[in-house]
């Protein structure tokens, strides 16, 4: 019997009874309510974006007018009693430490008088860059000038946050005799930003040159991206002289994709910014789309009698589909075993079983792809072994050095609970932590007798030669920071660049012990080999000095259990 192509019967019904008219309606209701809710949609982001506008103006200008009084203060002070040297009193009382500990937002503040003296307060490693940037809106202060610089991201460990440097100079009967200068941070208004934009929409501020200067986005709120090829920041930056607040429709690029937006700018005008909330077309006129919905109740008789024709050519056409909708989502789990039994029209037959063809060879592409990937994997891991023995042949007294290193460290991670990605990625980079020790002579590594300062810097160049030998292998990039810095000190005094405590990578931290418990426990030309409960209490005694407190207990742990045995290895 010949199977009935049902797309025929519900095409005539649907377009003759629901689509012509829906089609009709639709295109009149749609450019009626567009008109109406884009103009809406238009006022609400103009009045979010003048709020943020007026909030960042305020916020600026509270703390200009802030130091602006504390300057006045000063001068007024030394009117008062020329002799009195206010600078000296207030960096030798240390009251200058009141304006950060009364504001949390004031990071940093010098107030210092001609010659640089006075007093100053601000947080542990400072960026050198930012230093050069105050320094210098201090030498516009002392000539007389107000400074409002430029925004920049810092990023210290307890501080992560978009500053801006303000300074004033200090004038007391009619002449410049210091200046302050302050580090503010913009986080407040960061977190307006944050709170106003909502789920959709995304805001942010550029500066005169279409830099970004805050965004909603955290990535770019950190990188600030320049946006002066976007339409609306472009239409900003075109008159410096005239800001005006502008609402239109632009589109713009993201990857490969291009995004269409309702957005709109308002000038903040001091400092020279613009404030900047876009909401993509679909979400901004979403509401557009649910009222022509709601008018489709009106050609409900219509409808109603195409549904009751339609109906059992509907199920013909539904229950298999369902059926299939089902089985797909079985093989979207990782079942490739599914397969579809589905009878019904001739289309839904063809369908069943064009779709049990593609299910037979996807679980065939994705059985040499696991296969293919397990052999890559090894192929990858037995060429590191490889490279680690070659290494480890270079010095008699270092053979199997590196698969030692490597267990040692992993029993270790093992012990902290790291993950898998991060199990493998201590794996390579502690078979390959020596690599570095190819580009030094064989005499040096092989000298039976001390090694003279000379000979004892070449050997303290491996882990920076060995990062820039892994640095040309992007895939490799994690595994470097436990190449380089594996010779670091907790304490600091290690190399090669003398880190200590946190900012020493934590699989470095972790392959430092490895590689010294090794060293300890088997023989080297400048000592004997210890016994390893010996040198597991040598590794206890320098926690905190050499070695990280808490990957110190980790391997203790871990020697304790018998996951760290040493003549297992070393008969191996």
């Amino acid at each position: 019997m010949k199977k009935l192509k049902i797309i025929y019967a519900i095409f005539l019904v649907l377009v003759i009874v629901t689509v012509i008219p829906s089609l009709i309606s639709s295109l009149i209701l749609s450019k009626m309510l567009s008109n109406a809710l884009r103009t809406q949609e238009q006022k609400y982001q103009t009045r979010a974006v003048v709020s943020l506008s007026e909030n960042i103006y305020n916020y600026i200008y509270r703390y200009r007018q802030n130091l602006r009084k504390i300057s006045e203060g000063f001068g007024l002070a030394q009117e008062i009693n020329p002799k009195f040297d206010v600078f000296s009193y207030i960096g030798e009382s240390q009251r200058i430490l009141r304006y950060i500990q009364g504001d949390s937002n004031i990071l940093t503040i010098w107030i210092l008088n001609r010659e640089g003296k006075g007093g100053f307060a601000e947080p542990s490693g400072l960026p050198s860059d930012i230093r050069s940037v105050l320094e210098k809106a201090y030498r516009s202060a002392l000539n007389g000038k107000d400074v409002l610089g430029e925004p920049y991201f810092l990023d210290l460990p307890e501080i992560k946050q978009t500053v801006i440097v303000m300074a004033t100079p200090i004038v007391s009967l009619g002449n410049v005799t210091g200046a302050i200068c302050a580090l503010i941070s913009l986080q407040p208004i960061y977190e307006d930003i944050i709170q106003k934009g909502g789920k959709t929409e995304t805001t942010f501020v550029v500066n005169s040159n279409g830099k970004v200067v805050l965004h909603s986005q955290p990535a770019a709120n950190v990188l600030k991206p320049s946006y002066e090829n976007v339409e609306i920041v472009k239409k900003f930056m075109l008159n410096p002289n005239y800001r005006i607040r502008q609402t239109m429709d632009y589109s713009y690029k993201e990857g490969n994709k291009i995004i269409n937006v309702l957005g709109t700018i308002a000038p903040v005008n001091e400092p020279d910014w613009g404030v900047v909330i876009q909401k993509p077309e679909e979400e901004a006129y979403k509401s557009v789309y649910i009222l022509i919905r709601q008018t489709f109740i009106n050609t409900a008789i219509a409808l109603s009698i195409a549904l009751i024709l339609g109906y059992f050519l509907a199920r013909a056409l539904s229950d298999p589909i369902t059926k299939l909708a089902s089985v797909s989502e079985e093989l979207a789990k990782g079942n490739f075993k599914v397969r579809a039994a589905i009878a019904g029209t001739k289309e839904t037959s063809m369908l069943g079983s064009a779709f049990n063809n593609m299910a037979t060879q996807i679980e065939l592409y994705i059985e040499r792809l696991i296969q293919a990937a397990t052999e890559n994997r090894e192929l990858f891991i037995n060429s590191i072994r490889m490279i680690a023995t070659a290494i480890d042949a270079k010095d008699p007294y270092t053979r199997g050095h590196s698969e030692r290193v490597c267990s040692y460290s992993l029993a270790i991670g093992k012990e902290l609970g790291l993950s898998n990605v991060e199990m493998e990625e201590i794996r390579i980079s502690a078979m390959l932590h020596d690599v570095g020790k190819i580009g030094i002579d064989d005499r040096v590594l092989r000298k039976p007798t001390a090694l003279n300062e000379e000979e004892f810097s070449l050997i303290k160049s491996h882990p920076f030669k060995g990062a820039q030998i892994m640095e040309p292998v992007p895939q490799l990039k994690k595994i470097i920071p436990g190449i380089k810095y594996h010779h670091e000190n907790w304490a600091g005094g290690g190399y090669p660049d003398g880190l200590k405590g946190e900012d020493i990578p934590f699989i470095a931290r972790i392959i430092a012990i490895a590689d010294t418990f090794d060293a300890m426990t088997t023989d080297r030309p400048y000592q004997k080999a210890m016994s390893p409960k010996y040198a597991a209490e040598k590794i206890r005694s320098l926690t905190g000095k050499r070695f990280d407190p808490k990957i110190v207990d980790g391997f203790l742990k871990a020697f304790e259990k018998g996951e760290i045995d040493v003549k297992k290895l070393q008969v191996a």
